[in-house]
C-alpha cells in the first residue's frame, strides 16, 4: 500500500506516478438526473488540449463567446457557438483520448433516499448540496480509481469547477479533497480546495486561459445527456453536437468494457444507483454492485452518423 507520506513529495524514483489537473461541471435534467463530468489531464498536457479547443474556436470565428450546451441555438451551424461546440465534440471523439481522460457519472435522483441526507427539519436546499457534494466526491474518486491502476500514484494538483453561488453552510470547496484524503489509496489530493472558475471568460480574472476546459466539459455532458434523456427539444444546435457524440454514447453504454476500444480506460459513462438505496454511507455495504452502464439512447439522430 502506498504510504500517505508521498503526499509530502516523498515519491520513490521508481514509483510510476502522474500529476493531473481536474476540470468539472455538472448538468441536472428534469430534476431526475444529476450528471457530474470530469476532464482529467496530465499537468504537462493541459496546454495542448487548450490549444486544440482554441483552434476549434478560431475555425468557427467564435472569439471570447461563452459556449454552453443549453444555450446552443436553433440556427444550426450558422451560429459560431454551435460550430465551436460541434468542433469540440469532434475533437472529443477523434483526439482527446490521446491526451486526457473523461468520465461522467449520472445519478438517478429518484433512487436516492433523500431522508438519509439530513433530518426531516432540514431545508431542501441543505439536502441538495449534501447530495451534490457526496456524488461529486464519489464520481471523482471512482474515475481516478478506474483510469489508473492501484500501483500507480495519482497526484491531483488542482481541481477546477464552474463558479456558482454557494451557501455558507455548503462545504463543496473542501468536501471532496478532504474525503479522498482520508482514503488510504494511490490517490493524493494536494489541492486543499476546489477552485471556482467563471463560465464566461469575460468574468474570469484569475484563470481566464482555463475557461474553455470548463465549457468543454459542459458541452460533452450536455451532448451525452441529450442523447440519453432526449432533452432540449427544437434546439438544432444541441442536436448537432449530440449527433457527433451519439456513437460514443452508444459505445460507452452498450460495450463499456471493450478492451480493444481506443476509449478503454480513457472515457467512462456510468450511472448510479440501479435501485432505490440508502445512499448516506456507501462504505458500509457493497454499493459497487449498483453502478451500471446500460441505458437506452432515447434520442434518434437527425441522420445516420458513422461510428468513431
Amino acid at each position: 500500500m502506498i504510504q500517505r507520506s508521498l503526499a509530502l513529495g516523498k515519491v520513490s524514483a521508481t514509483q510510476a506516478s502522474s500529476r493531473v489537473r481536474v476540470f468539472h461541471d455538472e448538468r441536472i435534467v428534469q430534476k431526475r438526473w444529476l450528471y457530474h463530468g470530469y476532464l482529467i489531464v496530465p499537468v504537462g498536457l493541459v496546454h495542448q488540449i487548450l490549444a486544440s479547443l482554441q483552434e476549434c474556436r478560431q475555425t468557427a470565428s467564435c472569439h471570447g463567446k461563452r459556449i454552453h450546451f443549453a444555450h446552443l441555438t436553433a440556427h444550426s451551424s450558422t451560429s459560431t457557438r454551435t460550430a465551436t461546440a460541434v468542433g469540440w465534440t469532434r475533437y472529443y471523439g477523434d483526439e482527446l483520448y490521446r491526451f486526457g481522460l473523461f468520465s461522467i457519472l449520472g445519478i438517478d435522483l429518484a433512487n436516492v433516499d433523500w431522508s438519509r441526507f439530513g433530518s426531516s427539519g432540514d431545508p431542501r436546499s441543505e439536502k441538495e448540496h449534501r447530495v451534490y457534494n457526496r456524488f461529486f466526491e464519489m464520481g471523482l474518486y471512482g474515475a481516478l480509481r478506474f483510469f489508473y491502476p492501484a500501483e500507480h500514484l495519482v497526484i491531483v494538483e488542482e481541481i477546477f469547477s464552474e463558479r456558482r453561488d454557494l451557501q455558507d453552510s455548503d462545504p463543496f470547496l473542501h468536501y471532496a479533497p478532504y474525503r479522498i484524503a482520508l482514503r488510504d489509496t494511490n490517490i493524493i489530493i494536494t489541492a486543499p480546495q476546489v477552485k471556482l472558475i467563471a463560465g464566461d471568460v469575460a468574468r474570469e480574472t484569475t484563470f481566464p486561459e482555463l475557461v474553455d476546459c470548463i465549457q468543454f466539459v459542459d458541452i460533452i455532458i450536455g451532448s451525452h445527456s441529450h442523447n440519453l434523456d432526449a432533452t432540449a427539444h427544437s434546439k438544432t444546435g444541441c442536436d448537432e453536437a449530440a449527433d457527433i457524440v451519439r456513437p460514443l454514447t452508444r459505445r460507452l453504454t452498450e460495450s463499456p468494457f471493450n478492451t480493444n476500444s481506443r476509449y478503454w480506460k480513457r472515457y467512462s459513462l456510468s450511472f448510479f444507483p440501479a435501485e432505490r438505496v440508502d445512499a448516506s454511507d456507501f462504505e458500509m455495504w457493497p454499493w459497487r454492485s449498483l453502478f451500471y452502464h446500460d441505458r437506452p439512447v432515447r434520442r434518434q439522430p437527425r441522420a445516420q452518423m458513422p461510428l468513431f
